[in-house]
């Protein structure tokens, strides 16, 4: 890769017979440009160089850019594939006409701020290696990110969508923020696949909370919880419940985490621990809709909690009670005959009256285990329902 100094070089070294469509575009091919560079290149001075060709067209193609690359605003078309970027200023820059970064590569933080893109934007299959934030950032066109790959926090700060976003197998390695996008237009999600990601959870004040999310790349527990509603709502809108599931998994589990900090810190602490209880028992009956036999294993089991307080809480079995005998398989029949029959919520209480239970706490644990099988019963439909 030959190393080009100066821009007066790199002109002089422009390939002014690059034909893409039915056009002369002037590009620039396989060069490691060390120095600043403003993008597009002005090429007012040297228009001799290429009378014939396009004069709102740029390519640049398997180059390493070493130095800053000023975007500036323009209206030229700018073709920019298996490039490497170090410094890039994208500021204050509006650009009229299409975007193509197709397998590019970001070795530097990426902010954007108060950018705009009036037409197609591009990232087809390019890789950015640390945060990614687009703050205030329009998009007044068609998005493309099939196939990209974001190691670090992509952050959509303020940032408008006007019409289509494609994340069609996207990589998401660290996470996302979508809660402060505004979104007019419309998520194409299919492959894609966010980890349960760490978000700041610790109380920020106003000025924090936009620093974190417009400067340090970093995503506020609530941003994430918002995020996860938004991707599962994209799913549920395709009619695609069976991703969606995962997403409302990860929300759940977010929301727990935020109602634990609020306990901690004293916040609606009573409030936030009954919903942590509905929470865990979400969690153990199906995990939060998704596994049928959690609710099956639920069912039986707290059957088997409630059943034996009801007959240890009897005459009958104190009076029956005897460690040395010998097994009663008759009454092993008997026991298991009256738990099956338990499982049913609405079961007869014949079985009770006759083992004489005490002061009528037989009757108290009845009532709750009949209200615990019913919801283990109910959970368990629900997750064989998950698909619609």
């Amino acid at each position: 890769m030959t190393v080009v100094g100066t821009l007066d070089e790199l002109i002089q070294k422009l390939d002014t017979q690059r034909q893409i469509g039915n056009r002369l575009v002037p590009a620039v091919h396989e060069f490691e440009i060390d120095f600043d560079i403003d993008i597009p290149i002005n090429l007012a001075n040297y228009e001799s160089r290429f009378p014939a060709g396009a004069k709102d067209a740029l390519e640049f193609k398997s180059c390493k850019f070493s130095k800053t690359v000023n975007f500036k605003s323009n209206a030229v078309k700018l073709y920019i594939y298996d490039c490497h970027f170090e410094e890039t200023n994208w500021n204050d820059v509006t650009f009229q006409n299409k975007v193509r970064m197709q397998s590019c590569h970001f070795h530097k933080p990426l902010i954007l701020n108060n950018t705009v893109f009036e037409d197609l934007v591009d990232f087809w299959d390019t890789k950015f290696y640390e945060k990614v934030v687009f703050y205030k950032t329009d998009f007044e066109a068609t998005v493309v990110f099939s196939l990209a790959t974001f190691k670090q926090n992509l952050l959509f700060t303020y940032t408008r969508f006007a019409r289509q976003v494609l994340l069609r197998g996207t990589v998401i390695e660290k996470g996302i923020d979508l809660s402060l996008a505004i979104i007019d237009g419309t998520l194409s999600i299919f492959d894609f696949k966010v980890p349960d990601f760490p978000a700041l959870i610790e109380n920020q004040t106003r000025l924090e909370y936009e620093v974190s999310v417009s400067e340090d790349g970093d995503i506020p527990i609530k941003n994430k919880r918002e995020t996860l509603r938004i991707i599962r709502k994209a799913f549920e809108g395709n009619s695609d419940y069976i991703n969606s599931l995962n997403y409302k998994k990860l929300e759940l589990k977010t929301f727990d985490k935020i109602l634990d900090y609020n306990i901690k810190i004293s916040q609606d602490k009573w409030s936030n621990k009954f919903n942590r209880v509905i929470l865990w028992l979400n969690r153990k009956s199906n995990d939060y809709g998704t596994r049928f036999e959690y609710g099956v294993l639920f069912t039986f089991r707290v059957g088997l909690i409630f059943f034996i307080l009801i007959f240890l809480s009897t005459e009958e079995f104190w009076n029956r009670i005897c460690l040395n005998c010998e097994i009663d398989l008759d009454v092993i029949a008997y026991t298991i005959k009256q738990f099956i029959n338990y499982l049913n919520p609405v079961h007869s209480m014949d079985f009770i009256d006759e083992v004489r239970p005490i002061f009528g706490i037989s009757y108290i644990f009845d009532f709750f285990g009949r209200i615990a099988v019913g919801y283990g019963i109910y959970q368990t439909v629900q997750a064989f329902r998950k698909y619609r």
